[in-house]
């Protein structure tokens, strides 16, 4: 019940599915290892970073397991309510909802102020 992505599919499918399909090696004592070496590696939710800015939508799945706050000043974040995996990426359309027009506009004013100020 606390796992981001619903209970439509147990996530031990999955855990099971990479040791049928890779081997015994691949167990959840070898994930669980590699996600702690991820994260010291890269700081879990905490990472020691500036000039990065983590965008995600609410209905992408990822949001769940990201950073939707702002890590720092230098560091924000941006959630875009309605909005799924890299939407704000994707090619600009007149039809998309102001809450993600607003997000490109912020992640394009924040990457010119890095670099002018670099």
């Amino acid at each position: 019940p606390n796992q981001p992505w619903g209970r439509i599919i147990p996530v031990q499918f999955f855990e099971k599915m990479c040791g049928d399909i890779f081997g015994p090696k691949f167990s959840i004592s070898l994930l669980e290892r590699g996600v702690k070496t991820t994260n010291i590696e890269y700081g879990g939710l905490q990472p020691s970073v500036t000039n990065v800015v983590f965008v995600h939508g609410t209905t992408d799945p990822w949001h769940a397991v990201g950073r939707t706050t702002n890590l720092s000043e230098s560091s924000p974040a941006i959630l875009i309510p309605g909005t799924a995996h890299c939407a704000n990426m994707y090619p600009a359309r007149d039809d998309d909802p102001s809450a993600l027009k607003e997000a490109r506009s912020r992640v394009g004013e924040l990457i010119s102020s890095w670099v002018r100020h670099a």
